[in-house]
């Protein structure tokens, strides 16, 4: 009987084994790691020399086969506003001052507004004056179209 080995002795020799195997692997496998790290950084330098070929004109492998575009141009464009001179643009009715005259004594400028509501009022009449500067004169405020 002593030339079988006893299970706890088999025992003892599968555990030596996996623990020298572990031992190698523990030892192994940092390596194993670097190289496949090494074949990572490989991969994302490729990946990173496509990406900057695309971005300054294209893929190469795929350039000769994407066909050239040209534009062409569809509208023309057509200004929708003219410039106005400014000699030309007349300030809207109600804003325009106006130099008023009240018994001969001059009251100064006031816009057509305030003139309506100084008519209103009483404190002004139709038979009052105004500076009309295209006749270059004074005439009564009945002569202008907005307050008579």
């Amino acid at each position: 009987m002593d030339s079988v080995p006893s299970v706890s002795f088999i025992f003892e020799i599968i555990l030596g084994i996996l623990v020298s195997v572990a031992s190698i692997l523990w030892l192994i496998f940092p390596f194993i790691v670097m190289k496949r790290m090494a074949w990572l950084r490989e991969e994302l330098e490729k990946a990173n020399q496509l990406l900057a070929q695309i971005s300054r004109g294209g893929n190469p492998r795929t350039q000769a086969l994407r066909p050239t575009v040209r534009a062409y141009p569809t509208a023309t464009i057509v200004p929708t506003v003219t410039a106005v001179p400014t000699a030309r643009v007349v300030s809207p009715p109600s804003v325009v001052p106006l130099k008023i005259s009240k018994g001969g004594l001059e009251l100064g400028l006031k816009d057509t507004t305030s003139i309506k509501v100084m008519l209103k009022r009483g404190e002004l009449s139709l038979k009052d004056r105004y500076f009309d500067k295209d006749r270059n004169e004074w005439v009564t405020l009945d002569h202008n179209p907005e307050f008579s």
